[in-house]
């Protein structure tokens, strides 16, 4: 077997020689890694079923056996990432699409709609992250503010941070 490694995290080089010396447990580490891979992928399946704004936050895998480092090593992809960026995505169709309807109405109306509840937007004017209505703010007669409070914050380890990134469409 030959692991290989774009990082050159220390811990890395170690599992992999600790494979390369003892092939049985490469075969139980490798069905272990798979078993925690799958409970990992199936709680984030569990997770994406629900709003984003009910959501958990997918724990990193937490074990030190030989089988949990190499579960953290092939897992390239955070979950939180992904569903992340997936709620961004959403948000921003979303927050296009509300954009018009303030546009379609002011073309027919003459003006701008006091609130996004004048204009009957149902899902579509709901925040994916807060499940609450999109952040509406009149400028003036013609120009307006649009936006999501958007995902939480992580830092390098995918940690929410408590903050949260606001996703705002500039008209």
């Amino acid at each position: 077997i030959q692991i290989v490694s774009a990082s050159t995290n220390p811990d890395n080089a170690a599992l992999r020689q600790q494979i390369l010396t003892d092939p049985q447990a490469t075969t139980t580490a490798v069905d272990g890694a798979s078993r925690l891979i799958q409970t990992q992928f199936d709680e984030l399946i569990g997770e994406l079923k629900k709003p984003i704004w009910q959501r958990k936050t997918i724990k990193t895998l937490d074990d030190n056996s030989l089988a949990g480092k190499l579960a953290v090593m092939l897992t390239i992809a955070s979950g939180n990432a992904v569903t992340d960026r997936f709620g961004q995505d959403q948000a921003m169709v979303q927050l296009l699409g509300v954009q018009a309807a303030i546009r379609k109405f002011r073309w027919e109306n003459e003006k701008l709609p006091d609130s996004l509840a004048e204009l009957k937007l149902g899902n579509m004017g709901v925040d994916p992250f807060s499940g609450k209505e999109l952040l509406y703010k009149r400028i003036d007669d013609r120009s307006f503010e649009l936006s999501s409070v958007g995902p939480m914050d992580r830092d390098d380890e995918g940690h929410e941070t408590g903050k949260r990134r606001q996703l705002m469409l500039k008209p």
